[in-house]
């Protein structure tokens, strides 16, 4: 090897059965391979070292102090004859100029270097960025993942430039880099696989419960849906046709049939225009709720404009139904405010989005506490205070409902502000000052005060009863600890 020859110093090589296991220049060692290869640290492209050209020597033409002390490398770097080599600067580099760069490497000592644990670094490196890619990128959107996958490959690069410049050391790129990418697509791909499933599904499930916009809402955020059941503040709201079975005794099932899913898909449209959930329909009946999955504000609120909205369109379809020879249908409507669970329950095999809790149970009992006044929208105390400035509302009663310990106020839905006229106004006054006197047991006053409700809202049901309650407590008053509770012994 010229540089040993320059230096003077032998060179030795150790083998074994397995390779080279060392190359020396004196007590230099060289960083070789078991194959007795080695890194080249190039200068530069071509002609970073002087070319001469023999016949320039031949001619005498070149300068002595061109070759004086120095070491010279005699061979051919025509293209023609076949002496060319792939480097990492150029794609046809002299084989010749290539022996050059080693001699400088072993002259100066500036090797590049792969020690052993460079093995154990290259691992390392494709470890870390395997865990902090699967980390990171299923929990960040697309951009946000490419630029934390471009992020680690940049700084991996720059490390191995650092290395490579400062250290000579030389990190492996390929593997680290194609395990980067290979996670970034896996992780990538799987995830737009699974948030197209989960589109699916929510909008599967909820398509036939929620208003198409509600659904759209759920799938751009689904952090908002938790399935198995969480505890929200809700309006539960219940409704039921009146002497519903009459009716369907009465007509044909077909017919039957027709005109029960008309009035079914007519108030599920008002429902879902206020972006309520349906629960359920059971028979004629609708369970629905407000504030769940999607977080609604003015839950209660918007629970009574849509009690009202339904009574309304009810009106006009009678009407219609009216012409068309069908019967007449009313409807009863129980609404409450309050904490309730929601969420998917059922078995394993059968699951129903839906409600259970104190505030449902109330809804329920409201709905049938309307047949006691003859009205058709009762409302609980915590919806009546979130709603007082949407609708008109008047108390109605305090009751002890069946299976209900704690007594419970109720409140008629009377319309909106401008659908309640001067007449109604006053009526509902009257049956306020009534009330008072009933639960200060002044039965006459309040006798009087119920028939004064009668004169300007006739055969209005909840004066009538009260004026019932008034005559026989006159006769047979309550005991002594009666707190103006009326304890009701049907649902």
């Amino acid at each position: 090897m010229p540089a040993a020859a320059y230096l003077e110093q032998p060179l030795a090589i150790e083998v074994n059965r397995d390779g080279v296991v060392s190359e020396t220049i004196g007590s230099m060692s060289l960083p070789v391979n078991r194959f007795g290869q080695m890194e080249v640290n190039y200068r530069g492209r071509e002609r970073s070292f002087p070319h001469v050209p023999v016949t320039d020597i031949l001619r005498g033409e070149a300068s002595p102090d061109l070759l004086r002390d120095k070491i010279v490398l005699v061979g051919v770097t025509a293209i023609g004859v076949y002496d060319l080599r792939v480097t990492p600067f150029e794609n046809n580099f002299p084989g010749l100029e290539i022996h050059a760069n080693v001699v400088d490497n072993v002259l100066s000592g500036e090797f590049l270097r792969r020690p052993e644990w460079m093995a154990a670094a290259d691992t390392a490196a494709i470890l870390f960025s395997v865990i902090l890619l699967g980390f990171a990128l299923p929990r960040t959107g697309a951009g946000a993942g490419t630029l934390i996958t471009a992020g680690l490959a940049a700084a991996y690069l720059l490390l191995a430039q650092y290395l490579f410049s400062a250290r000579g050391l030389l990190l492996n790129l390929v593997y680290p880099l194609s395990m980067m990418l290979v996670m970034y697509i896996v992780i990538t791909v799987y995830g737009y696989f699974l948030e197209t499933r989960q589109k699916r599904f929510i909008r599967d499930a909820f398509s036939h419960y929620l208003a198409p916009a509600v659904v759209e809402r759920l799938i751009e955020s689904p952090e908002n849906l938790v399935l198995g059941g969480e505890e929200r503040v809700i309006t539960a709201f219940f409704s039921d046709l009146q002497g519903f079975t009459s009716v369907a005794e009465s007509m044909k099932p077909a017919l039957l049939v027709n005109l029960l899913n008309e009035f079914l898909t007519e108030m599920t449209d008002i429902i879902h225009r206020y972006e309520g959930t349906v629960d359920k329909f059971e028979g004629d009946a609708i369970i629905a709720f407000f504030g769940a999955p999607n977080p609604l504000k003015d839950h209660g609120r918007i629970a009574c404009r849509v009690a009202v909205d339904m009574q309304k369109r009810l009106a006009v379809l009678r009407r219609i139904w009216r012409d068309q020879g069908r019967p007449d249908l009313r409807m009863r409507i129980g609404i409450c405010s309050g904490p309730a669970v929601v969420g998917n329950m059922g078995s394993k095999t059968r699951m129903d989005y839906t409600m259970i809790g104190d505030t449902v149970n109330t809804a329920s009992r409201l709905e049938g506490l309307n047949k006691i006044y003859g009205i058709d929208m009762l409302i609980s105390e915590t919806t009546a205070r979130a709603a007082e400035d949407t609708v008109v509302i008047r108390e109605i009663d305090a009751i002890s409902a069946v299976g209900k310990r704690k007594p419970v106020t109720v409140y008629q839905i009377m319309g909106y502000p401008e659908d309640v006229n001067a007449s109604v106004r006053e009526g509902i006054r009257y049956y306020e000052e009534g009330l008072g006197a009933y639960r200060s047991r002044n039965w006459e006053e309040a006798l009087a005060c119920f028939q004064k409700t009668l004169e300007f809202i006739p055969d209005d049901g909840p004066a009538l009863v009260m004026s019932e309650r008034c005559r026989a407590y006159r006769i047979t008053p309550p005991e002594a600890d009666w707190r103006g509770v009326f304890a009701a012994r049907r649902k």
